[in-house]
């Protein structure tokens, strides 16, 4: 009898607290824009969740450059974000976006189909990559 009472007792408590817990959806990063072009010499890069972040996000980026080359052509504001080809941004819990500049240096000639091809790698639990998982920073043409 004791053992029917606790059986009861724990499916009461396991039906009460999965009535209170919801199921969250997944939170999806985007880039605001697919396409943006350097303005004065910068291009603001910016990363969207669909929701405020419940967590501290971590998310890394693999960048491919064409004709361009990082620090001779163009830097990125925080440089400490990128380490060989890959950035990382982290979305502190509360936040719903987080922004990095591409910068470009000097002024000599670049080719016209030089530019900064970023794209979502990698995203921990509880995120997802959006429709919008790569941009293309081009450059202004000297």
């Amino acid at each position: 009898m004791k053992h029917v009472k606790f059986l009861c007792c724990l499916t009461v408590l396991a039906i009460s607290w999965s009535a209170c817990t919801k199921k969250q959806e997944a939170n999806e990063v985007n880039f605001e824009r697919d396409r943006i072009e350097l303005e004065n010499g910068v291009a603001t890069i910016k990363l969207q969740l669909s929701a405020p972040a419940t967590a501290h996000y971590p998310v890394k980026l693999n960048m491919t450059t064409t004709g361009v080359e990082m620090g001779k052509e163009f830097t990125i504001d925080p440089i400490s974000i990128h380490v060989n080809g890959t950035v990382f941004i982290t979305f502190p819990e509360g936040s719903q976006s987080q922004e990095f500049k591409i910068i470009r240096l000097g002024t000599a000639a670049i080719a016209e189909q030089s530019g900064v091809e970023l794209r979502l790698n990698q995203v921990p639990e509880g995120l997802i990559q959006g429709e919008h998982n790569q941009t293309k920073v081009t450059f202004n043409h000297n």
